[in-house]
C-alpha cells in the first residue's frame, strides 16, 4: 500500500525534527528544522482543501423493479 501525499509530509516533517535533534552541527539542525516546518506547512495547507479530502466510495443503486405480486393479498377473499 502507497502512503498519500498527506501521510508522506507528515512522515518526513517527523523525520526532519528527528534529525535536526540530533545534529551536533547547529547550522545543519536548522536547515533540518526549516525542512520540517516547510513539510508541516504544506501538510496544514493540504488539510484545508476540501478537494482532496478521501471521498466515500459510490455504491450503486439498485435498479427499480416491479413490486413482486404476493399470493396472499391477491387471493379474493370473497
Amino acid at each position: 500500500m502507497t502512503e498519500s501525499e498527506l501521510e508522506f509530509l507528515r512522515r518526513r516533517t517527523a523525520e526532519e525534527l528527528d534529525i535536526a535533534e540530533s545534529s551536533d552541527v547547529l547550522v545543519a539542525a536548522d536547515a533540518h528544522r526549516r525542512l520540517a516546518l516547510l513539510y508541516a506547512s504544506r501538510a496544514a495547507e493540504m488539510r484545508q482543501m476540501p478537494h482532496l479530502e478521501v471521498a466515500e466510495p459510490e455504491i450503486p443503486e439498485p435498479e427499480i423493479v416491479a413490486p413482486m405480486a404476493m399470493p396472499q393479498m391477491s387471493a379474493d377473499p370473497g
